[in-house]
C-alpha cells in the first residue's frame, strides 16, 4: 500500500469554497439593496423614470450563481489517497472513506499537464487532476459530475499502473487549445479498439479537405518569379 498525502489539496479546495462563499454573499447583499431601493423608490411619489437599478439587481444576482454554484458543485478533497492492491481509498476529514476496486474503474479519465512550462503548470504535487466517477440516485447510473481531485506524478503514475493490471488502456490526446495538456482516458480493449478507428475514419474523411485547401492556396498563390515582377 501506498499512501500519498492531499492535505494541502484539501484546505485549498476548502479556502477557495469559502472564499466563493464569501464572493456570492457580497453580490447577493448588493443585488437585495439595490432591489429594495427601486422598490422603495417606486413606491414613493416620484417613481424612478426607469428600471435601471431592477435590471442591475437582477443581473447581480445572475453574477452571484456563479461562484454560489462553485461553492456547492465542486465536492469535497480528500485528506489522503491510498493505492491498495484491493483498490483506489479516499480518505476524507469529515466523511466515511471511499472506496472503489481496480476493477470498476475508479478513475475515467484525468487530466496531466507534468509537460507544461511556465504559467499553465499546476503547483507541485497538483500536477494530475483525476476524475472519479461516483454513483447517481438511481441505482448502476453515475452522478452528473464526477468527483475531480489534485494528486502529483507519482501517485498518478501507480494509478495508471494498477488500472494497466486491472485490465485497462490509456488513451491519451491533448485536451484542447486553451488547455493544451494531455486528457489521458481510461478504456477498455473493445473501448480503445473503437475510439481507434473512429480516430482512424475521421482523419480519412479529413484527408481530402487538407488536399483541397492545400491545392487552392498553391493556385492563388503568386510564385516567387511572379512577386519578382
Amino acid at each position: 500500500m501506498t499512501r500519498y498525502d492531499t492535505a494541502a489539496q484539501a484546505r485549498l479546495r476548502t479556502g477557495s469554497r469559502r472564499l466563493n462563499l464569501v464572493l456570492a454573499a457580497i453580490l447577493i447583499a448588493g443585488a437585495t439593496y439595490l432591489l429594495a431601493s427601486y422598490i422603495v423608490l417606486s413606491l414613493s411619489p416620484y417613481p424612478p423614470l426607469n428600471a435601471f437599478e431592477l435590471v442591475l439587481a437582477i443581473l447581480v444576482y445572475c453574477l452571484a450563481a456563479i461562484p454560489l454554484s462553485q461553492a456547492f458543485i465542486r465536492r469535497p478533497h480528500p485528506e489522503s489517497v491510498e493505492v491498495r492492491e484491493e483498490g483506489l481509498f479516499l480518505r476524507f476529514a469529515k466523511r466515511p472513506p471511499v472506496r472503489i476496486a481496480w476493477e470498476d474503474r475508479p478513475v475515467t479519465l484525468a487530466y496531466d499537464d507534468r509537460e507544461l512550462r511556465g504559467i499553465h503548470r499546476r503547483p507541485e504535487g497538483m500536477e494530475v487532476a483525476v476524475y472519479i466517477p461516483l454513483p447517481g440516485r438511481d441505482q448502476g447510473s453515475p452522478a452528473f459530475r464526477p468527483m475531480e481531485i489534485e494528486v502529483s506524478g507519482d501517485a498518478f503514475d501507480e494509478i495508471a499502473k494498477r488500472m494497466k493490471q486491472a485490465g485497462f488502456r490509456t488513451f491519451s490526446e491533448r485536451w484542447s487549445r486553451r488547455r493544451p495538456g494531455q486528457m489521458v482516458e481510461f478504456l477498455t480493449p473493445k473501448e480503445l479498439q473503437d475510439r481507434q478507428e473512429r480516430r482512424e475514419l475521421a482523419s480519412a474523411l479529413d484527408e481530402p479537405r487538407r488536399r483541397s485547401r492545400a491545392s487552392s492556396g498553391s493556385r492563388t498563390r503568386p510564385s516567387r518569379e511572379d512577386r519578382s515582377k
